[in-house]
């Protein structure tokens, strides 16, 4: 298929991260036109407004102390699942739903400088425009102490392009099932990526070799 010739030469250049970005046009080069949310004076969804855990001051964000657990454990985008959040950490989401201890744009975390012992982000970072992520970086390594971590997760470029090449996942599924879905679109695309109705907070918009996620972070 086509996607599969496009995913082959991604393969070819998977160690060559500049060049890889710019070639992952050839995977999104169809960005579909999606309804508009409103967003608030933070830049969040307006229906978070009666959930914002702080206060506005002005413009800007309110600065919310952690909580005085040591070491402090950031968990950013901590998902929509109750159960899912981390005992051990200040979860923090763009969303209500999953009831996080803190609502906030991960663009714009309301922590004072070097505040965080460890910021985690789990499938986190592929949700940004590529034009957006060295910001987003710098945001998150603000607010982390001087001998602290960041821990990041994302998809496997080099897995999911595999799969899609094959045709196969490892579990002998379908890769590609545009009808139903499969885990390597979702892992391209994100969960609901071709659906016309999904907010672009929710999608994927750059894939990440380990080449291309070492040269963002340098």
């Amino acid at each position: 298929s086509d996607l599969q010739s496009r995913a082959e030469k991604l393969l070819s250049i998977i160690n060559e991260p500049e060049n890889f970005l710019t070639k992952q046009g050839l995977l999104y080069e169809d960005p579909l036109q999606v309804s508009g949310t409103e967003i608030n004076i933070m830049g969040l969804p307006k229906y978070t407004d009666n959930f914002y855990i702080g206060e506005k001051i002005g413009e800007d964000l309110a600065m919310v102390k952690p909580t005085e657990k040591l070491p402090r454990v950031l968990n950013i985008a901590s998902g929509s699942d109750e159960q899912r959040q981390l005992p051990h950490a200040i979860n923090l989401d763009i969303s209500p739903t999953g009831k996080p201890h803190i609502i906030a744009d991960a663009r714009r975390l309301p922590f004072d400088s070097h505040s965080i012992t460890v910021a985690m982000a789990s499938h986190v970072i592929e949700h940004f425009h590529p034009n957006e992520i060295p910001d987003v970086l710098k945001e998150w390594l603000r607010v982390i102490h001087s001998q602290g971590i960041l821990r990041i997760a994302v998809p496997d470029a080099e897995i999911t392009l595999k799969e899609i090449v094959e045709g196969r996942t490892h579990k002998g599924e379908k890769a590609i099932d545009f009808e139903h879905g499969s885990a390597p679109l979702t892992q391209i695309y994100g969960l609901g990526g071709g659906n016309i109705e999904t907010d672009d907070r929710w999608r994927h918009h750059i894939l990440f070799s380990e080449a291309l996620l070492q040269w963002y972070l340098r």
